[in-house]
C-alpha cells in the first residue's frame, strides 16, 4: 500500500461509512410520531457525523510523499483485515467465537506473544458479552452455542 494511499484511507472509510448510512437510512421506514425526531434521526445523525470526519481526514491528509510504508500503516491494514474477517466469521459461526478470533487477533497485532492467553481472554469477555445481551437485556446476538430456554 503506497503512503498517500494510506493517508487518505481513513477519510476515504469514514465518508464511505456515511454514505451508506445516509443511504440505508432513505430505505428506512418511519412510522408517524408525536415529536419532531424520529426513529430516523439517529441514522442521520450518524451519516453526517462520518461523513463530516471522513472530509475532514480527506482535507487533513497530507500530501503524498515518497516515503515507506509504516508500521502504524501495516498494524492499520491488518486490522481493518480482522475486522472484515470478523464479519465472516461472525455471520458464519455466531458472536462468542467471532469475538473470541477478534480479540486474540487485535492483541497479535498489537504484539502480544501469548495466543492462549489471548483466546481464552478473548472468550470469556466474548461470552460475558454475549450472556449479558441475551439474558439481562433481552437482545439476542444469535449463533450461540449454549443457547437454552
Amino acid at each position: 500500500m503506497t503512503p498517500h494511499v494510506a493517508q487518505a484511507a481513513p477519510g476515504v472509510t469514514a465518508l464511505g461509512l456515511g454514505l451508506l448510512i445516509a443511504w440505508d437510512a432513505l430505505h428506512m421506514p418511519s412510522p408517524p410520531t408525536a415529536g419532531a425526531l424520529g426513529p430516523a434521526a439517529a441514522p442521520w445523525l450518524l451519516a453526517v457525523g462520518f461523513a463530516a470526519i471522513g472530509v475532514l481526514l480527506l482535507w487533513r491528509a497530507p500530501a503524498p510523499t515518497d516515503v515507506r510504508t509504516t508500521a502504524s500503516t501495516q498494524r492499520l491494514t491488518r486490522l481493518l483485515g480482522l475486522l472484515v474477517a470478523g464479519g465472516v466469521t461472525l455471520i458464519a459461526v455466531g458472536f462468542a467465537p467471532a469475538g473470541t478470533l477478534l480479540f486474540a487477533g487485535t492483541a497479535r497485532v498489537f504484539g502480544s506473544r501469548s495466543p492462549v492467553r489471548d483466546l481464552l481472554l478473548g472468550g470469556g469477555i466474548a461470552v460475558l458479552l454475549q450472556l449479558t445481551f441475551t439474558r439481562l437485556f433481552g437482545l439476542p446476538l444469535g449463533g450461540f452455542w449454549l443457547d437454552w430456554p
